[in-house]
């Protein structure tokens, strides 16, 4: 997913990040030996929002992480936290406040990294996993970005997959290509769900890679952003049901960050995914 991150009060920086991805309600995950999640007796949703909360928790950002913790109540939602391309250098006390209320609230939190495609060395992103642990020490999991989509990278983001299990017990790990992958990303594994999809276009002709069918549809996610009326959003909505998505997260945000705010019809996605999950 495209990265906006932001720093203490400060405007955005550029570059891609992440969303990300599963919900509130899920219970813990176990791993079968082939790699797909066994999951708690309570019913999975359908679908789940995860939202890429990418505005600081202080005045007009603030009132957008109101509004999401407020439909937690009705939605399952996981949210990106992201002070900083990552947790940052110190704690930020506005980020210590929501994420706390957040939580209260009923809203996963999964902590943002970035990988660099392998580049970023991996005693340096286990070491953010620790700070993320220290400094805001609510969130449930991690969301690694910028991650491969070919096999033979796959073995690097095992190892971090593991670590992040091993410092966070019961972690959400989410990753995200924004691609296609290879299979092998699930059969390690190396994450329990992953953005195949992130693009302002292309998705009414996209389609799940066929090994997808091995896995359960939480297992996976899609984001669109520039999406323009509520009415799209409701038609991709039920075009990632029939695909076998389980996390799904629609905007009509664009631009350089099309996540620093949540979008318009932010209240009619939420009613949406609510409907689709009564239904039987």
């Amino acid at each position: 997913m495209r990265k906006l991150c932001l720093e203490p009060r400060a405007s955005l920086l550029r570059g891609l990040c992440g969303l990300g991805l599963l919900a509130a309600l899920i219970g813990p995950i176990l791993l079968t030996p082939a790699g797909e999640p066994r999951q708690s007796s309570q019913r999975m949703p359908k679908v789940q929002l995860w939202v890429a909360a990418y505005y600081y928790p202080f005045g007009k950002g603030l009132h957008e992480w109101e509004r999401l913790m407020k439909s937690a109540r009705r939605a399952p939602i996981v949210a990106i936290v992201n002070p900083n391309s990552g947790p940052g250098t110190m704690p930020d006390t506005n980020y210590a406040a929501v994420t706390r209320r957040a939580r209260k609230a009923g809203v996963k939190l999964v902590g943002y990294i970035g990988t660099q495609y392998t580049k970023k060395p991996l005693n340096a992103v286990e070491a953010e996993v620790d700070t993320w642990i220290r400094f805001y020490p609510r969130i449930q999991g991690i969301h690694v970005d910028e991650q491969t989509s070919d096999a033979a990278h796959a073995e690097y983001y095992a190892k971090l997959y593991q670590y992040i299990r091993a410092q966070i017990p019961g972690a959400l790990v989410l990753s995200n290509p924004g691609t296609s992958c290879a299979s092998a990303y699930l059969l390690r594994p190396t994450a329990d769900a992953i953005c195949l999809f992130e693009s302002d276009k292309g998705f009414d002709s996209f389609r799940p890679p066929a090994w997808a069918r091995r896995f359960s549809p939480n297992r996976f996610a899609v984001q669109a952003y520039d999406v323009g009326t509520a009415e799209k959003m409701q038609a991709y909505l039920r075009a990632a049901v029939r695909l076998r998505i389980g996390y799904v997260y629609v905007t009509d945000a664009r631009g350089a960050n099309p996540y620093d705010r949540l979008p318009s019809y932010w209240e009619k996605e939420v009613a949406a995914v609510q409907r689709i999950n009564q239904t039987r």
